[in-house]
């Protein structure tokens, strides 16, 4: 039995890092004695190599060496019996599948989905039909398959890249800081999480941490309480990640209740395998009625996939990962494909899942494929307002590995910085490194009497409906003029060149209740020209000018729309509560014209879309009420129907998917914003927190105008907007831009 003298009520006594020779802290866990882990913590050094390892293709980068030497040198015929964990020489076991599972055929595939089973009694999957199942082999059964799988049969032996043996990082979500369990650390009791606790006892049930592997855990090899270490491993992490031999998932203890999702997302983890998935997907998803889809979605949804820190975690090494989800050790593999499977292959039609469970799919599936810095910087702000982190600063750090590298450079972790001055620091990075101001300015969120910069965004604040951004930032509202912008860090100011255009005047109702109309008068003046000429301008500001609207003939010459050739969301026709109530009186022509819309009356955002439209019904735009843009059955070529008997007017063409796409543009649109008109006669899309009297603004570097309200002698920034007439430069660059002088604006 294992000897070792406990010392109690002593604190532990970290031994600093040595930073000129890329020292790191990793653990050993030492085989049981009792019911406590014991676990040894060494400082090593990073590049400590062996002989071997120093002279392995000395001219790649440590990953890619890593890489290549994890698939050249490990032996899988070797048969010694595992090592104790206490000798750093010895290879180092690892089970076949973790190294080879990417590359096994379906069937192989197939049978090593599930990894291993470490409780008491094994399973195996059983395929009935399409479907494959979890069957409890008897214990007979079990002792047999024991037999035939010992441990020293399906590993590999892992030759180690330092003296001092090798390691893995464990990636796993935090849970409660509460410090409730206990763990026995260089022979002193030291207080660790529950869920850490809880993680640790399954590692050292792993063959690898059995036979010599390290693992590398922040919460245990960082001193949390010095500030200076903490600082450089937070920089050291992107080295820390994508050396380590291979990464290893917590994911947590299953729950009650929750091995039916188990076993449904390996069935469709199985089923994407089947060669049939890939070749034609249509035809599985026809044999999916019976599929239990809401065991599947639960998965994507644990507390785990939402830390901001696993994302750059699981992106930085994609080496034999394994996921621990309570007694279950899953490749990569399985988590990827039974994402797509849920993402591709359940029907979206299913009442039981709704979008914000097809979401979590999406983003499980792509942080696990993520293998590169991420480019996009509006994924990287999605990430940042998307996950979860207890400290408001880790947002930033915890990406700082997928950074690209020009924006890294001018960013040093420093936890005595507040949370302002840090995101100070990346907002301007973002400036410098994409020289737009849009790039930062499109997530940046005004709350009234939250003392905070207007302009900078606040990543603990989520934004809903950011879809729009893309297409608004292919404008080019400011010309081709670069930013003149200047920050004043003390004051939290940021100074830049534009003009201001003109103050809001009406503002219509929003989709929220909170959105009422605002209107001082009526204004008739516009830039536009004739009604028709405003109907056009109208539904394209209602669509934001979408690129992928589609252009649609009138369904019906009607309100003098015959003179223009296109429409986008007027075929959409204006049914009254009253006349919606005459449809079950069997009225025929009321009958066949809410039959002919059903293509677009059935999908999930007609509710928004009518009751945005009725709230605003008689919303003057420029003196014509808003509802007279629209197919109505009460007006005919003739100027009479009341839609009763046998009605002389025309029932229009069935809409189709395209009428149906612009509704779903217009929505996206709607979402958050308002129409407005101004005195000067423009009209558009603005923020829902609009308020008249705020402000229409043009900046230099920023592809779509921006919405102002008045503050000391500068503005705060309300939001982005689409104004009709304003989105090509002509506040800037045409005949019209006399109109406007060039000034500095201070943003708040």
């Amino acid at each position: 039995m294992l000897q070792i003298a406990i010392q109690m009520d002593t604190q532990y006594q970290y031994r600093p890092l040595d930073q000129a020779k890329s020292e790191i802290r990793v653990l050993a866990i030492l085989p049981e004695s009792d019911g406590l882990v014991h676990c040894v913590l060494d400082n090593v050094s990073l590049e400590d190599y062996t002989p071997e390892f120093s002279c392995f293709m000395p001219n790649l980068s440590r990953g890619k060496r890593s890489d290549h030497w994890f698939r050249t040198t490990s032996d899988s015929t070797a048969t010694e019996p595992l090592q104790s964990n206490s000798d750093t020489t010895h290879p180092i076991r690892m089970p076949k599948w973790r190294r080879d599972i990417d590359s096994y055929n379906d069937e192989e595939f197939k049978t090593y989905a599930l990894g291993v089973d470490t409780s008491v009694q094994l399973t195996e999957w059983v395929k009935e039909g399409d479907v494959y199942s979890i069957r409890i082999l008897t214990e007979g059964e079990t002792k047999e398959r024991r037999s035939l799988s010992a441990e020293s049969e399906q590993s590999l032996a892992i030759k180690p890249r330092f003296k001092w043996g090798d390691y893995e990082a464990l990636s796993y979500s935090w849970g409660s800081e509460k410090r409730e369990r206990h763990i026995i650390l260089n022979n002193t009791h030291f207080p660790v999480p529950k869920n850490l606790e809880a993680a640790l006892q399954k590692l050292r049930t792993l063959p690898e941490v059995k036979s010599g592997m390290r693992l590398w855990i922040d919460a245990l090899c960082i001193n949390q309480d010095d500030i200076y270490e903490k600082n450089h491993q937070v920089r050291q992490m992107q080295t820390i990640y994508t050396i380590a031999l291979g990464v290893v998932v917590w994911l947590g203890d299953v729950t009650n209740g929750m091995e039916d999702m188990v076993a449904s997302m390996f069935s469709a983890a199985c089923m994407m395998a089947d060669p049939g998935a890939s070749i034609n997907p249509r035809l599985l998803r026809t044999d999916l009625s019976s599929f239990p889809e809401t065991d599947i979605f639960p998965f994507f949804v644990l507390e785990y996939w939402y830390r901001i820190w696993i994302i750059q975690e699981l992106a930085l090494n994609h080496r034999a990962t394994i996921f621990l989800y309570g007694n279950r050790q899953l490749p990569r593999r399985v988590i990827r494909n039974a994402a797509s499977f849920a993402i591709n292959f359940i029907p979206r039609s299913r009442r039981a899942i709704d979008q914000e469970q097809y979401s979590a799919a999406e983003h499980v599936m792509y942080i696990i494929s993520m293998s590169t810095q991420i480019s996009d910087l509006d994924r990287i702000h999605q990430l940042m307002q998307g996950s979860n982190a207890k400290d408001p600063r880790d947002k930033i750090y915890g990406l700082l590995g997928l950074l690209p590298s020009s924006i890294t450079k001018r960013i040093t972790p420093d936890y005595s910085l507040s949370k302002e001055k840090v995101y100070l620091q990346i907002g301007e990075a973002i400036l410098m490194e994409c020289k737009s101001l849009d790039k930062l300015l499109s997530w940046s969120s005004f709350r009234e009497k939250v003392p905070w910069p207007s302009w900078l965004p606040d990543w603990t604040v989520p934004l809903n409906n950011r879809r729009h951004i893309t297409w608004l930032r292919k404008r080019k509202a400011g010309g081709h003029a670069l930013p003149q912008y200047h920050i004043v860090n003390e004051a939290q100011t940021l100074s830049v060149k534009g003009v201001i255009v003109v103050s809001v005047k009406t503002l219509s109702a929003g989709t929220t209740t909170a959105a009422e109309w605002c209107v001082t008068d009526v204004e008739t003046r516009n830039r536009y020209g004739d009604r028709r000429e405003i109907s056009m301008a109208l539904q394209k500001t209602l669509v934001m000018e979408h690129p992928h609207t589609f252009l649609l003939e009138p369904a019906v010459s009607l309100l003098g729309l015959e003179s223009i050739p296109q429409a986008i969301i007027s075929n959409i026709w204006w049914l009254d509560r009253e006349e919606k109530e005459e449809i079950e009186d069997s009225c025929p022509y009321l009958d066949g014209l809410w039959g002919s819309m059903e293509e677009v009356t059935r999908d999930k955002d007609w509710r928004l879309f009518e009751d945005f439209r009725h709230r605003n019904a008689n919303f003057s735009v420029f003196g014509y009420p808003f509802r007279s843009f629209f197919l109505s059955p009460r007006t005919n070529q003739q100027g009479c129907c009341t839609g009763r008997g046998s009605c002389p007017s025309l029932i229009p063409s069935r809409l189709t998917y395209k009428d149906r796409h612009n509704m779903n543009l217009c929505v996206i649109s709607l979402l958050g914003r308002r129409l407005m008109t101004t005195e000067t006669g423009y009209m558009g899309m603005v923020p829902e927190t609009v308020k008249l009297g705020d402000i229409i603004a043009v900046l230099h570097g920023c592809n779509f105008p921006v919405m102002l309200r008045p503050h000391r002698n500068g503005y705060h920034l309300i939001g982005e907007c689409y104004v009709h007439g304003l989105m090509d430069g002509e506040a800037v660059l045409s005949e019209e831009s006399r109109e406007f002088e060039e000034k500095d604006i201070i943003l708040y």
